[in-house]
């Protein structure tokens, strides 16, 4: 494919409740220089023709076509692969850009890129507005309501164990697609945590916009931060459940690191023990 100056790549899948409001933002955007290249997951759905219609009316939409399902992962991962580009950016199919999200993106890397070289892997990512369905606000800063600390984003060790960015806020440049394509990502986690921790690994920089940028849109029936309580055995039931889930997601999450030569478990338990207690 040809290389653009500014691309961004959007994964779809079953999308079309809220595919339109989501490339409507894009298309308000103050900054226009940019082409969207969308990969779609196998929909069963509406997705394909409203992306069709789209792509009818504007001439910087680019379709690639899809491997079959591949899940999120696969499919940004395939798109990096496939595009070239100086500056990138991930984009779901279900939130809402704020119109000044990609003027404010770029010219943050732009500092960085004047600051570190564009040979350095770089990346940026925003805070976010979290929103329900219907673009209501539940609230006005996605890190605070998470604990995000971006502080810490500058330590590899801390990073690892769950300081990551939120992939779908993030703006990167070429050596930063390079260093997550760079060796095998068969074990990462998802494409924006690899990126994120490739970055660091290789020496780069990853620094964060403490302004919203955008609309995260939690679905209904969707649990964000909640923790249910209860008694009885169907609560320890579901309590042993989300306790394997843990367990399970911290397996996977070490099998990454160790693509990475993080080192050993027990450094991964001792990191990962501090992050928990807010150290």
């Amino acid at each position: 494919m040809p290389k653009s100056r500014t691309v961004i790549l959007m994964a779809t899948y079953n999308g079309e409740k809220y595919l339109s409001q989501q490339l409507d933002s894009l298309f308000a955007q103050t900054d226009k220089d940019w082409v969207l290249y969308v990969c779609d997951d196998g929909s069963a759905d509406s997705t394909t023709d409203i992306l069709q219609k789209y792509a009818e009316r504007y001439d910087n939409i680019v379709i690639i076509e899809g491997k079959g399902r591949q899940g999120a992962k696969g499919n940004f991962f395939g798109m990096l692969e496939q595009v070239e580009a100086d500056v990138f950016f991930f984009c779901d199919q279900d939130d809402v850009w704020l119109p000044e999200k990609v003027e404010k993106e770029r010219k943050k890397l732009g500092e960085m890129v004047e600051k570190y070289g564009n040979d350095t892997p770089l990346a940026v990512y925003s805070d976010l507005l979290v929103v329900d369905q219907n673009l209501d606000p539940l609230h006005q800063s996605f890190w605070h309501f998470s604990g995000i600390h971006p502080d810490r984003l500058k330590d590899f060790n801390h990073l690892g164990v769950g300081m990551l960015t939120t992939g779908c806020t993030m703006c990167f440049n070429a050596a930063a697609r390079k260093a997550a394509l760079s060796r095998d990502y068969s074990k990462a986690v998802m494409h924006d945590v690899w990126l994120t921790l490739s970055v660091v690994h290789d020496g780069g920089y990853v620094e964060g916009i403490s302004e919203p940028l955008m609309k995260y849109r939690q679905h209904s029936g969707n649990e964000v931060g909640a923790i249910e309580g209860g008694e009885g055995l169907f609560w320890l039931a579901k309590k042993f459940k989300s306790i394997r889930s843990v367990v399970n997601a911290n397996k996977k999450q070490y099998e990454m690191l160790k693509a990475l030569n993080y080192g050993s478990l027990l450094k991964y338990l001792w990191y990962k023990t501090l992050h928990v207690l807010g150290f």
